[in-house]
């Protein structure tokens, strides 16, 4: 494991920035799922298909994601989707300046 930040060009997979730059997964776990633009992205499964796409605006929507923020969150098989769509509610209900969703009255309680 290497964490860090990475800047990386526009056409390297998410393979090679998960496993050579990143250093891969803690313990060797499998990959379930990849966000390419950050908590506010769609979910990608992690297949072979998504690990070998290059990271560009012209791929990466081929398999249901899109780039956009300049961040990869990349989730492993020990999280769940149910948690993993709370932490991220409650992360842009308490973090969102208020001019998109989710924010204000629309998610408290």
């Amino acid at each position: 494991m290497r964490p860090g930040n990475y800047e990386l060009p526009l056409g390297t997979t998410f393979r090679e920035l998960i496993y050579e730059r990143g250093g891969g997964i803690i313990d060797g776990r499998p990959i379930k799922a990849i966000m390419a633009a950050g908590a506010s992205s769609s979910l990608i499964v992690a297949d072979e298909k998504a690990l070998d796409t290059p990271m560009d605006y012209e791929s990466v929507p081929t398999i249901g994601g899109a780039l956009g923020s300049a961040s990869v969150i990349v989730i492993d098989d020990t999280v769940t989707v149910p948690w993993l769509i709370n932490k991220t509610v409650h992360f842009f209900k308490h973090e969102s300046c208020g001019k998109c969703t989710p924010a204000g009255k629309a998610l408290s309680g």
